[in-house]
């Protein structure tokens, strides 16, 4: 069950990489279901429309699970997973590229009900770090991006 909550976690970070709402909401139904699935979108769709107003630009490259274990289980038709887990990326914004490891702690809970599917329906962060690896200015050049390192 840890292996499946471990993909389901990581599906929800590739919505990120859809721009249709569609297209957001069909990759996020397939690991949540629920209240959850709503907010989540929600929270997407906010983020994709600062991106259209100009605002900060993320980017996805990597999540990697450090650890993950079953919870003592509690009433209902519910399994708890106690999950870290590190999501790498960069933020674009203002001519500027970050690149970013955070690092959350949270509970999952997994449904058990033929419906769900053994989706997410709860999350619980109880825990998040962020940690800077390195910045870049962001040079146009003709058509073609160029990225120079910030020392500062």
């Amino acid at each position: 069950m840890t292996t499946h909550a471990a993909t389901l976690l990581q599906n929800i970070y590739r919505a990120y990489d859809y721009r249709d709402k569609s297209d957001v909401y069909d990759a996020l139904a397939h690991s949540v279901t629920g209240d959850l699935l709503e907010e989540l979108f929600l929270k997407i769709q906010s983020g994709l429309r600062m991106q259209e107003q100009g605002g900060a630009v993320a980017h996805v490259k990597r999540v990697r699970i450090t650890h993950i274990e079953m919870a003592a289980p509690g009433p209902g038709a519910r399994l708890p997973v106690d999950c870290t887990w590190r999501v790498m990326g960069t933020v674009e914004h203002w001519g500027h590229i970050h690149t970013r490891e955070n690092e959350y702690t949270a509970r999952i809970h997994l449904s058990t009900t033929p419906e769900d599917r053994g989706r997410i329906v709860a999350f619980e962060v109880t825990g998040r770090k962020t940690r800077a690896l390195r910045n870049r200015r962001a040079a146009v050049r003709g058509s073609m991006m160029h990225y120079a390192r910030c020392d500062q």
